[in-house]
C-alpha cells in the first residue's frame, strides 16, 4: 500500500524536515535581529526569543502529519499538499500584517514573515521531494 511506503519514509524525513525548518528559522531570526535595530517594543518578545523556533517545530510537525494524511487520501497528494501549504503560508501572514499595522513596525513584521517563508520552503521541499516514493509517471508507488 502506498501509505506504508510514505509512513516508512516519513520516519526519517519528518524529523529531518522539522530540524532543518527550525534551523532555517533560527538563521533568519539571527539575521533579522542584526538588521532590525532597534527592535520595536511590540516585537521584543518574539524576535530574540525561542518562541519562533518552538512554534516552527510544532507547526512543521503538524505539516508532516497533514502530509501523511494527504498522501493517503488525496488523488494527487503532492499537488494538493503544495496548494494547501501555500494557502496556509498566506494565512500565516495575517497576524504579522495586523501587528505591523497596529504597532507601526513593518520591518519586524517582514522579518517574522521571512521566518514563515523559510519554514514553509524547507517543509514543502523536503516532504514533496523526499517524503514519497515516486514511479516514472511521478505518482506515489504502491507496494
Amino acid at each position: 500500500m502506498a501509505s506504508t511506503l510514505v509512513i516508512r519514509r516519513l520516519i526519517w524525513v519528518g524529523p529531518a524536515t522539522v530540524a532543518l525548518a527550525v534551523a532555517a528559522v533560527a538563521l533568519v531570526q539571527r539575521i533579522a535581529i542584526v538588521l532590525v535595530q532597534p527592535i520595536p517594543a511590540a516585537f521584543r518578545f518574539p524576535m530574540p526569543s525561542i518562541e519562533p523556533l518552538v512554534a516552527a517545530a510544532l507547526l512543521v510537525v503538524a505539516a508532516v502529519v497533514v502530509f501523511a494524511i494527504m498522501a493517503e487520501m488525496a488523488i494527487d497528494p503532492i499537488r494538493t499538499y503544495r496548494r494547501t501549504a501555500l494557502v496556509t503560508l498566506v494565512i500565516s501572514f495575517v497576524p504579522n500584517v495586523v501587528a505591523a499595522a497596529s504597532w507601526g513596525s513593518w520591518q519586524s513584521a517582514v522579518a517574522l514573515a521571512v521566518m514563515h517563508v523559510a519554514a514553509w520552503a524547507v517543509t514543502v521541499t523536503m516532504l514533496t521531494r523526499l517524503g514519497v516514493v515516486r514511479s516514472h509517471a511521478d505518482t506515489i508507488v504502491e507496494a
